[in-house]
């Protein structure tokens, strides 16, 4: 369990602002996860000092190698500790003897072993309650710094080389995750689809830091505007309901993915971190009435993620749809309205102006299908802005195929300047794959192609959700509102 709350200023210090590094069991060997750690910082250009600690080298990669951390002399900032958990105890007490400020602590095994091994993470608990020095972990992956590039970690998801270059100008996404290769999996899956991230923390056992930590802090960082999660469970409620209230004031939404729905996935929490996942309803009317957005996977989560960061909340739950295809409209309506959204039949005047815009052979109901011909014509990029200008729907989502790889079906400039005024969001369902052509030309105007009907209709859900959230907080300003208890919330919940 967490011990006192840790000021911003001290989570600064570990997250971003530290200039001294010291990797305990640091290793020449690259291959390894000892030195994995000290290849990724130094790969990533960690503009600090770096100090391996090995007894066992005189120096690695050029770097004087110190039997301690006291050896080295000078003040440490963070300390990377992977070393045999039985060694961890000492080391910690040989970083706090040397001032250490925090710690994370990479080694596995603790509690989820049992026996003495968990009352190895109990000694990990003594020491921060003793010392003050704050500790992440153990069985933690670090932390990655995407801006500031301190990559405290292993993870080769924080290799440049690996990166993905597709150029994201989205609002940054933090991510704060019990499972390191969960974690950062997001963070490489986000970038693939040109999301932008702040940072990727890993907490692994939580013995001193935990989730309600990270988000309090994150809730004031000024490079993050949007917070997901990976939990198993909260190892503290009530402060995680304070720091997801404190998002939530902030305007920066909290997207959880919360295992152990099953008796497997219960068993597997509690083998991985030694957590406690509890009785699944009972967790999801938990968060939310802390205001956070549950995922039920990896891809869904990113996908509400990507709608919050892109665009804003909905007035309401009315969807216009437009396609190219007439099929793609028939399967966006029924995703959404089974979302809990609304696809209106439009008003005539609304149609009649359409159908100038359209083919005879389309069709100006709702879904709108301009047909493929709009494309070349302009009454694509026209339909949507007559959609866009209207008060018929709060939301629209255009249905155009992406795998081209020399053009975009779209008007990107016309396109780009809807999207910058900001009035009303609008979304793109890809019903082909994209091509990275498509994800990369619709990321640079800040746009996200979503591939999948089922992740694209919890998206739109979430932003609705979301609007009639901040309608409602303007009367309830102390928390965000009381909902009814149920696995799913639907826009219709909230309106």
């Amino acid at each position: 369990m967490s011990l006192s709350n840790p000021s911003d200023q001290t989570l600064r210090e570990l997250l971003t602002n530290a200039t001294t590094i010291a990797i305990v069991g640091a290793s020449p060997h690259r291959g390894s996860i000892r030195g994995a750690i000290l290849h990724m910082l130094t790969k990533n250009a960690f503009s600090g000092e770096l100090y391996p600690i090995n007894p066992s080298y005189p120096e690695i990669h050029g770097l004087r190698c110190y039997p301690n951390v006291a050896a080295v002399g000078r003040r440490i900032d963070l300390a990377i500790v992977a070393i045999p958990a039985t060694a961890v105890p000492a080391a910690l007490e040989d970083c706090a003897a040397a001032g250490v400020g925090n710690v994370v602590v990479v080694s596995s095994g603790f509690a989820v072993e049992g026996g003495q091994q968990a009352l190895l993470q109990e000694q990990i608990t003594a020491i921060a309650r003793r010392t003050g020095m704050r500790i992440c972990g153990p069985n933690a992956e670090g932390f990655f710094n995407s801006i500031s590039r301190i990559a405290a970690t292993f993870s080769p998801a924080t290799d440049p080389a690996s990166e993905s270059k597709i150029s994201a100008v989205s609002p940054r996404i933090a991510v704060v995750a019990q499972s390191g290769g969960i974690g950062f999996s997001l963070y490489g899956r986000g970038r693939a689809q040109g999301l932008n991230f702040s940072h990727v923390i890993t907490t692994g056992n939580e013995s001193d830091l935990t989730i309600a930590d990270f988000v309090h802090y994150l809730a004031d960082d000024g490079d993050t505007a949007a917070i997901l999660l990976y939990l198993e469970s909260v190892r503290d409620p009530e402060k995680f309901r304070a720091a997801a209230i404190k998002a939530a004031h902030r305007g920066k939404p909290i997207v959880a993915i919360k295992v152990g729905r099953s008796e497997a996935g219960t068993r597997a929490a509690k083998a991985h971190t030694a957590s406690e996942a509890g009785w699944a309803p009972a967790w999801d009317a938990f968060f939310m009435e802390c205001g956070v957005t549950l995922a039920h996977d990896p891809d869904e989560a990113l996908a509400i993620a990507a709608a919050f960061t892109t665009v804003q909340a909905c007035a309401g739950p009315r969807v216009g749809i437009v396609t190219t295809a007439g099929g793609a409209g028939t399967l966006l309506s029924d995703s959404l309205v089974a979302a809990g959204l609304q696809v209106p039949l439009l008003q005539q005047s609304t149609q009649q102006s359409i159908w100038s815009m359209i083919p005879s052979y389309g069709s100006a109901a709702n879904p709108v299908d301009v047909t493929a011909q709009a494309i070349f014509s302009g009454g694509l990029v026209q339909t949507i802005k007559c959609l866009y200008d209207g008060d018929e729907v709060d939301l629209i989502i255009v249905a155009l195929s992406l795998s081209a790889e020399k053009r975009v079906s779209l008007d990107l400039e016309a396109f780009r300047t809807l999207v910058d005024q900001r009035r009303k969001p609008i979304l793109i369902y890809a019903y082909t794959l994209p091509s990275r052509l498509a994800q990369r030309s619709l990321a640079e105007i800040g746009v996200i192609a979503f591939p999948s009907l089922k992740n694209l209709a919890s998206a739109a859900a979430a932003i609705a959700v979301a609007g009639a959230r901040q309608r409602l907080s303007q009367q309830r300003l102390t928390a965000p509102p009381p909902i009814k208890h149920s696995e799913r919330l639907s826009p219709a919940d909230l309106v």
